[in-house]
């Protein structure tokens, strides 16, 4: 007995054709035909775009290129062969800081009784009058698309967000708030969404002699013996102070303390180290910031009062 020979099948080609989400694209999938089958047709596939309602842009071409790729790689083809109008969505602005960013984004650092700790202010945070602080590229706000069916549908755009960046103290914004520029010299810092900038004068060098600040003086230099400094807002003081007069409008921190020395303040007078022998006054408190200070000998006037471990 003959082996029978195999059954030979034959198919047509199948197509399905489906939108995306939005309908701005109608895609078709391609399956070849088996055998002696006949391929899709173009004109079956512009039928049922027609009948799905696409009232434009049906690509012929793409239509009949996927065909053949499918009839050639005898393999499911998949591509889009209708297009609508794609929404274009926005961009986001962004700021440029003209100082570093990671800086600007950090929160000033802070003493224990919770006032600003000058000294250890980032110095790349400081600029000078006049500087330019940052600069905005506006948001794009990108275009809504439109569906393929009809009546056409507007689709609409994911906009792009602003910046909210507005001038807090001490900084000007041109009217457009696409460019921030520093009144005053000192460190820049962000106020919820305020860029602000912190009046401040750093001063590294050793000070003799009188001197006069109109601003907060940060000093990491000495204050040699027999130095006079009057300052208009704080003072920070990194050295031991020694036979000096200090004269502050605002707070005035000591990290190191100070001997034999007068100290006036308009705000808290801060203590870091111990004090002696020093003539002391205040409009407000005399603070120690932890159990080491001791305040020994000279004279004390503090209108509301002081928080220290040892006063002897």
């Amino acid at each position: 007995m003959g082996l029978k020979s195999p059954l030979h099948t034959s198919a047509d080609g199948m197509f399905w054709v489906f939108f995306n989400e939005d309908k701005t694209q109608a895609i078709l999938t391609v399956s070849p035909p088996q055998g002696d089958g006949n391929p899709v047709r173009v004109a079956d596939v512009v039928r049922a775009l027609e009948e799905m309602g696409v009232a434009y842009g049906i690509d012929e071409q793409a239509i009949r290129e996927t065909i053949e790729r499918a009839t050639y790689q005898a393999s499911k083809v998949q591509a889009v062969v209708a297009q609508g109008v794609l929404p274009v969505h926005g961009v986001d602005a962004k700021v440029n800081y003209r100082v570093p960013e990671e800086a600007v984004l950090r929160p000033l650092p802070l003493l224990p009784d919770g006032s600003i700790d000058y000294l250890h202010i980032d110095p790349a945070r400081y600029v000078e009058a006049g500087q330019l602080i940052a600069t905005v590229v506006p948001a794009q706000h990108g275009r809504p698309g439109r569906t393929l069916t009809f009546p056409p549908q507007t689709v609409p755009q994911r906009p792009g967000r602003e910046a909210n960046l507005r001038a807090g103290e001490n900084v000007l914004a041109t009217e457009d708030n696409l460019q921030f520029t520093a009144e005053r010299a000192g460190y820049v810092y962000l106020s919820g969404d305020r860029l602000c900038v912190l009046p401040a004068i750093p001063v590294t060098d050793d000070l003799h002699g009188e001197q006069v600040f109109d601003s907060t003086l940060v000093l990491r230099g000495r204050l040699l013996p027999g130095t006079t400094v009057r300052v208009q807002g704080d003072v920070a003081i990194s050295s031991r102070c020694e036979g000096v007069v200090i004269q502050a409008r605002g707070n005035c921190y000591l990290r190191e303390g100070a001997q034999q020395s007068e100290i006036a303040a308009g705000g808290n007078l801060l203590l870091g180290g111990s004090v002696v022998d020093c003539r002391l006054s205040t409009r407000r408190q005399v603070i120690a910031l932890h159990e080491a200070v001791q305040i020994a000998g000279g004279r004390l006037v503090a209108f509301e009062g002081v928080q220290a471990y040892t006063m002897g």
